[in-house]
């Protein structure tokens, strides 16, 4: 992980509201990540969340371990810094979605109006 997306998880623990940014550092993978308070999957409630809201990892590189490896060391720093949601929306491929299952994130439930989110997945952290 950079240090540009550390700074910006660290930075975001403590903010008042949530933001987002793109990181596109690595050649590898490009990611948007939404961090701060954030409405929780679970609670109806604020809660403070890591998003992974858009990811692309270049063609030969996939199946190499690189987006578990983001996601693990994004979801041990949010857990040092008081995260307690990690989230990832727009999991509308195959792989994401077996990504999501296999890590046993959890579909978001339906919400109060009965509408469902397959592509929405998290886990408390």
């Amino acid at each position: 992980m950079n240090e540009r997306l550390k700074d910006f998880i660290i930075a975001q623990s403590s903010a008042a509201y949530g933001r987002s940014a793109w990181f596109e550092e690595d050649p590898r993978i490009k990611v948007y990540i939404r961090a701060g308070k954030s409405g929780s999957y679970t609670r109806q409630r604020q809660c403070l969340a890591i998003c992974v809201a858009n990811v692309t990892v270049a063609d030969q590189h996939l199946r190499q371990g690189i987006f578990t490896a983001l996601a693990m060391g994004l979801m041990q720093l949010g857990r040092s810094k008081g995260y307690t949601e990690f989230q990832i929306e727009n999991a509308s491929t195959d792989d994401m979605i077996g990504w999501c299952k296999k890590h046993e994130l959890l579909v978001k439930p339906q919400d109060p109006g009965g509408l469902t989110w397959p592509d929405c997945y998290y886990t408390p952290i």
